[in-house]
C-alpha cells in the first residue's frame, strides 16, 4: 500500500537463505521502502549480512535476492456476491 504523505511504497522481496549446502530456504516478505534498492538493503540488514569493505557496505552472499516487486493497490473485488 502506498503512503502518499511520506513516499513509502510496499515491496515484496523474495530471497533464498544459503544456510547450508543442501537445504536452502526461500522466503517472501513485505517491506515498506522508497525504492527497490532500499527494500533490498533493508532485507540484507535484517536477514543477511554485509562485507566490511571501506568506505561502503556491500551485501555478502549469506542471502540471495530473487526478486523485488512493488505491490500495487488493488480494488476490492466481490466474490460470490460478498464484498
Amino acid at each position: 500500500m502506498k503512503n502518499v504523505q511520506n513516499g513509502y511504497k510496499q515491496f515484496e522481496v523474495v530471497f533464498t537463505e544459503n544456510t547450508n549446502k543442501y537445504n536452502n530456504i526461500t522466503r517472501s516478505i513485505g517491506v515498506q521502502a522508497v525504492n527497490n534498492y532500499q527494500a533490498e538493503m533493508i532485507t540484507h540488514q535484517t536477514f543477511g549480512s554485509f562485507k566490511s569493505t571501506h568506505p561502503i557496505l556491500t551485501p555478502s552472499d549469506r542471502i540471495k535476492i530473487n526478486s523485488c516487486v512493488e505491490i500495487k493497490d488493488q480494488e476490492l473485488v466481490s466474490v460470490g456476491g460478498v464484498e
